[in-house]
């Protein structure tokens, strides 16, 4: 039998996970899904697909460059790209908080489902681990694109449709 303060914690867990619910669902701007809401679903898919599936996590921003690297790169403020990316580390897989969800939440989903795929291979063939650390910036960028392109045909081969 659960003790009474479990039961009163599970029932707060409860109400502040529908509470936030109904918070996004009504909030202003345009629709989003959350990785939250679709994170079990991607799991699942995960599993079926590679056995064992990595964990899902939450992906955090860039970090922004300081001023005087700006400068020194001369990267206008407006150029700077601080949405989080879908990434792996060989151990888990980490992917944006929310999508816009202006086309559709079925179009999200799918979405979601192409990035945790990919990014899922990726960490089975071992990509982050094998990535040349030491190579120049258009080595490490030809090594990332050949991987794109042997994932690619892996999921077009293994999984049509």
């Amino acid at each position: 039998m659960s003790e009474p303060e479990e039961v009163i914690l599970d029932g707060a867990h409860h109400a502040t996970t529908a509470a936030a619910r109904i918070w996004r669902r009504h909030r202003p701007g345009p629709p989003r899904v959350e990785l939250g809401e679709v994170r079990r679903r991607l799991e699942l898919l995960l599993g079926a697909i590679f056995g064992e599936a990595p964990p899902l996590v939450v992906a955090e921003p860039p970090a922004r460059p300081t001023l005087f690297a700006r400068w020194a790169h001369r990267i206008p403020r407006h150029l700077l790209d601080e949405r989080p990316h879908a990434s792996t580390d060989g151990v888990r897989v980490r992917l944006p908080r929310s999508l816009d969800a202006a086309a559709g939440a079925s179009a999200v989903l799918g979405t979601y489902r192409l990035l945790a795929v990919e990014q899922a291979a990726r960490a089975a063939r071992g990509t982050p681990g094998t990535l040349p650390h030491d190579a120049t910036p258009e080595l490490r960028d030809l090594y990332l694109l050949s991987e794109a392109v042997a994932i690619d045909r892996w999921l077009a081969g293994e999984l049509p449709g």
